[in-house]
């Protein structure tokens, strides 16, 4: 609530925050230390490290990869022209792409169970292996080491299976840390303790993508609101809309609304060499394919409010490969959406866009496939594919939300709005959950319990027009039973929701109950109790209750809008008991689990005398 009553400015606020939430550093442009968490160090064999070094887009590959091999192998002066012809051509393309443009160009790869050892760790030399194009997404990567795995102690069948770099590699230096380092940022990078303030060089925390697990998993008790995007594919190999799109590069922007006119926000992390923020990531181009898979992992700074006109957009470029290019001035449309520059270096050829929030409090994750449009307009999130360009019906404009000024345009899509774009996005985050129902208890917006003063008694007999019975008022809370009943719902649904989910969002989940306890209604204070009953219970069942003794002793405090929690602790257990007489089952619970009420009434209560300073006066007296 106070980050949405604070972003006047969406845009411009957001940048500002994020400017000063991420280490602005230099060195933070060209680490060369990262450190990896390995939840079960057990299975090392396997893990392993993928490297991939990129270099400037230069045409085929083949073409470059054999100038290469044939300057590393050479001998005499044959060696030195080869050197200085491979030297000549990329300075030639590293001044008509600068370093926006790049291509895929070797990898290398070594199993973490053989070379970690103790933690002064050792270096090894890594040979380097050419990328195949037509293999750079997740499966064929997996198979790849799988097939080095099998061939690497067999030099033949490496050679055979494998394009290596003849007297090329790359140093690896690999130790094991079990106290943490100095100077290293996570992975928003924001600088850790212990830290020097004076430092050319950090380390960075790698994000861990793992599967929930209730019994190893921690509460969130740091700032995480990072979106991951992965597995970017496009099939354009039966399109007919362009008559160029084969070098084709797809560049990501986070915009706030769809006027067309808003700059792009600051929000996406840049590659090596690039600034720690930028408002632009373009992905890497493999050279004549009409069906690329983008290879390249893009992480973003989500706002802390994200708006329903929050969203990607992708813009794709057939990139020339020509020498000899005659640049053209920069397209006046391209330039107003912060979009770079328009020249004969590249070609437009679609868009594509997706909303951040699926519905209110939940973002969208996972794998999302998209049409590709081939213009855009003002107002072209309302548009729907299939509907002749035109949004069905558009919707009145959130409260936050800017309103369209008209109807879209029509729209053409490739090959009628067929998916032929899709990706992974991947949220990580301490601020929006990933449950449906998490996601309405948080963001549901419940009405405090109005408490009426009883009218005086009026005999019925002496009621005249002079004295008329008392009316009813109508922001008693029958007016609210609707708005009760529907809250009740979310909170019962919360039942389902798993541990792992109950255990990161804990704190969140217990300030929220307690809260409500105060200021609502005695029907939502019974089941908000049993929702407490249940969720200990839940965590006592895998082992974890000492999570719920954690919460009470360093997280729960009393606020001013909730000084005395522990009146209506107590009154809510009173009116608990009563209200399941009859349900021995759960009054089993209740009784095994109740050193929680307890606890936080006594802690509310010792809260409750230090802030009034009645700490050093006599009990009978306070």
């Amino acid at each position: 609530a106070a980050a949405a009553a604070a972003a006047c400015d969406v845009g411009r606020s957001h940048d500002d925050l994020i400017e000063s939430y991420v280490t602005q550093n230099d060195s933070l442009q060209f680490l060369r230390q990262v450190v990896f968490s390995l939840r079960e160090s057990k299975r090392l064999h396997d893990v392993y490290l993928h490297i991939r070094i990129d270099k400037i887009l230069q045409g085929a590959i083949s073409q470059s990869f054999d100038l290469y091999c044939k300057s590393m192998s050479g001998g005499g002066g044959d060696q030195e022209k080869l050197v200085h012809k491979t030297l000549k051509q990329v300075q030639m393309f590293c001044a008509k792409f600068g370093s926006r443009f790049r291509t895929p160009f070797c990898w290398a790869a070594i199993r973490l169970a053989d070379c970690v050892a103790g933690s002064t760790g050792s270096t090894h030399s890594l040979p380097l292996f050419r990328v195949d194009h037509s293999k750079l997404n997740e499966e064929s990567v997996l198979r790849n080491l799988a097939d080095l795995r099998s061939c690497i102690d067999k030099p033949d069948k490496l050679a055979s299976r494998f394009a290596v770099i003849p007297g090329a590699s790359i140093k690896a230096n690999i130790c094991q840390f079990d106290s943490p380092l100095i100077n290293c940022v996570n992975s928003s990078l924001v600088q850790l303790k212990p830290k020097i303030e004076e430092c050319e060089e950090f380390a960075r925390e790698a994000q861990t993508f793992v599967e929930p697990d209730c019994y190893s998993d921690q509460p969130l008790t740091e700032y995480v609101n990072l979106l991951y995007l992965s597995s970017l594919s496009l099939k354009f190999d039966s399109q007919k809309a362009f008559a160029k799109a084969r070098n084709i590069a797809c560049c990501v922007q986070l915009l706030h609304d769809d006027t067309c006119q808003t700059n792009p926000s600051r929000a996406i992390y840049g590659r090596a060499g690039e600034p720690v923020l930028t408002t632009l990531y373009t992905t890497t181009v493999t050279h004549h394919n009409t069906s690329p898979d983008f290879s390249d992992e893009i992480k973003i700074q989500l706002p802390n409010h994200v708006l329903p006109s929050h969203h990607l957009l992708f813009t794709f470029y057939h990139v020339s490969c020509d020498q000899v290019v005659k640049l053209n001035s920069s397209s006046k449309k391209q330039a107003s959406m912060g979009m770079p520059a328009g020249s004969a270096l590249e070609t437009n050829v679609g868009y594509a866009w997706v909303k951040l929030l699926k519905r209110p409090g939940l973002l969208v994750d996972g794998r999302v496939s998209l049409p590709v449009a081939t213009t855009v307009a003002p107002g072209y999130l309302s548009v729907v594919p299939g509907t002749g360009g035109r949004s069905n019906s558009i919707s009145a404009a959130a409260p936050d939300e800017p309103a369209a000024a008209a109807p879209p345009p029509p729209f053409k899509f490739v090959e009628g709005g067929k998916p032929l774009f899709s990706l992974k996005l991947n949220v990580q985050s301490s601020v929006f959950p990933s449950s449906n129902f998490t996601a309405n208890f948080f963001h549901f917006p419940i009405q405090p319990a109005v408490q009426h003063p009883r009218p005086p008694r009026t005999p019925v007999a002496a009621a005249s027009s002079e004295n008329p019975p008392c009316e009813k008022d109508p922001a008693t809370p029958t007016a609210t039973a609707s708005v009760n009943n529907e809250f009740l719902t979310h909170v019962k649904a919360l039942h389902a929701v798993e541990e792992a989910e109950l255990i990161r969002f804990l704190p969140v989940f217990f300030n929220r109950i307690f809260q409500l306890m105060a200021t609502t209604s005695s029907d939502v204070q019974i089941n908000l109790m049993r929702l407490l009953i249940h969720i200990v219970g839940s965590l006592d069942r895998i082992g974890r209750s000492d999570l719920v003794r954690w919460y009470v002793g360093y997280v729960f405090t009393t606020s001013p809008s909730t000084p005395a929690i522990h009146q209506q602790v107590v009154s809510s257990v009173i009116a608990l008991i009563k209200f399941s007489s009859g349900d021995e089952n759960f009054l089993h619970n209740f009784y095994h689990f109740c050193w929680l009420f307890f606890d936080v009434t006594l802690k509310s209560m010792a809260l409750s005398v230090l802030k009034q300073h009645k700490l050093s006066v006599s009990s009978s007296l306070i």
